[in-house]
């Protein structure tokens, strides 16, 4: 049989201290708990449980990017996490376009009151009736999450009928449906006394450029640490390499277009990072929020490659 081909993937971001939030194991547990005896029961039969990690990417991830949220917001958005990757796996892993309709509808009504007996949507739909949010904010949280909906299933489309895109017009599409938009929006609610000063950071042309590009270079990541894994996710279509290989005059190869997407990475990245600068010279504790969403994304998806980019070991780290 042939080995399976693999290609140099650096990881990408350099070094970036990690920051925890103080409560990690409670939310852990908390997590588990919810995975274990609701989102398990049905991932066994839909996906592939072990190789989501959806402890992790509740708990972990979440405790990384808010390291000063308000411990019960984070418990909650820790659960909403863990089934917000589960549903985002079951549409990226299917081309029948009437099941991704059917998951993004599940997941559009859980915002709005969600569906009775949905245990999985549950944690969505109390984050979001929550009674403390500060009205704009939430207005914001809620049109960047509908966008993220909209994104995935325009991707779908595009993989499903193998549609031509461009390398920009991907990455703009990418960045909605990396949820990276919705990562930094919900960070003026996990953080106390940051809503106020959020809502006016957003309306800034700096905000709108950071979070659009530490979307681009996140998606970027997220398309390249999946070369080399054995995770099953139907994108060989709307990946990034692949994108580029295809609108490549030269015909590029798979190894050139994966160098030409760290090119990219870094670009994203570093503009992404100047942006949040700019922020901060009018909003410094948002900026340092928005900063932290995105360094520690990137530290968690490195250490993602040995869980979810990769084929855990039964009874591995959780």
């Amino acid at each position: 049989m042939k080995e399976r081909e693999t290609y140099r993937v650096p990881q990408l971001g350099g070094s970036i201290p990690l920051l925890m939030h103080p409560d990690f194991e409670e939310v852990r547990a908390y997590t588990k708990e919810f995975v274990d005896q609701v989102l398990d029961v049905e991932a066994a039969d839909a996906y592939d449980a072990l190789r989501g990690d959806y402890v992790n990417t509740g708990a972990r991830y979440m405790s990384m990017i808010y390291p000063d949220a308000v411990f019960e917001r984070l418990k909650l958005m820790a659960r909403f996490s863990s089934a917000w990757t589960y549903l985002d796996d079951l549409m990226d892993n299917s081309l029948d376009i009437a099941r991704v309709e059917a998951v993004y509808d599940r997941f559009a009504a859980a915002v709005f009151g969600g569906i009775d007996g949905d245990l999985i949507c549950q944690p969505v739909t109390a984050f979001f009736a929550r009674t403390d949010w500060h009205p704009e904010l939430r207005q914001l949280c809620t049109e960047q999450f509908l966008g993220y909906l909209r994104a995935v299933k325009s991707m779908r489309n595009i993989e499903i009928n193998r549609n031509p895109i461009a390398v920009d017009e991907y990455l703009e599409l990418r960045a909605p449906n990396c949820a990276m938009k919705v990562l930094h929006a919900f960070a003026g609610y996990m953080t106390a006394d940051l809503a106020e000063a959020w809502c006016l950071a957003a309306r800034t042309d700096s905000y709108q450029r950071a979070v659009h590009l530490s979307g681009e270079a996140q998606g970027i990541v997220l398309d390249l640490y999946m070369v080399n894994a054995e995770r099953p996710e139907i994108t060989e279509w709307t990946r990034v390499d692949r994108v580029i290989q295809r609108n490549s005059r030269q015909k590029a190869g798979r190894q050139q277009a994966i160098d030409t997407a760290v090119t990219l990475f870094n670009d994203r990245n570093s503009r992404a990072e100047r942006e949040i600068a700019e922020v901060a010279s009018r909003f410094p504790a948002v900026a340092a929020a928005m900063r932290n969403v995105h360094r520690s994304t990137l530290v968690y998806l490195a250490r993602a490659r040995g869980l979810r980019y990769a084929i855990p070991q039964p009874g591995g780290q959780t």
